[in-house]
């Protein structure tokens, strides 16, 4: 009985194991995605309200 008990034990810990690798993320690469695409966002939206800035032209139109 304390056999079985043991064994239960360790597949317990195995199958932990493996549902934290394959749902557990990375917080260090998960927060450098983060800031990479949030930098992009933000270098996108400087970049194209420079170009479409509206001139006095714009206006006289």
């Amino acid at each position: 009985m304390e056999d079985a008990l043991e064994r239960n034990e360790e597949e317990k810990f195995n199958i932990k194991e493996i549902l934290s690798s394959i749902e557990d993320i990375d917080f260090a690469e998960k927060t450098i995605e983060y800031v990479t695409a949030s930098t992009m966002y933000t270098a996108s939206l400087q970049a194209s309200s420079k170009i479409m800035q509206p001139s006095l032209i714009d206006y006289l139109r």
